[in-house]
């Protein structure tokens, strides 16, 4: 339990740090994903309506 607690505490340090340094108020809104692909397919995901599709360059779904 207490090696989950120390990373827990590294892993909301790092938040704060990556928060100020993007100027987001709540560091809770920074997200560590494990590539660039997934946090940009999060992020295309949020903007969309719901039931929105988005069309790739071969006309895959995505």
């Amino acid at each position: 339990m207490i090696w989950t607690s120390k990373v827990s505490e590294k892993v909301i340090e790092k938040r704060e740090l990556a928060a100020a340094l993007f100027y987001i108020d709540n560091p809770f809104n920074v997200i560590f994903t494990s590539s660039a692909t997934v946090g940009l397919n999060i992020g295309i995901k949020g903007l969309l309506k719901p039931r929105g599709i988005i069309r790739g360059e071969m006309g895959e779904k995505i």
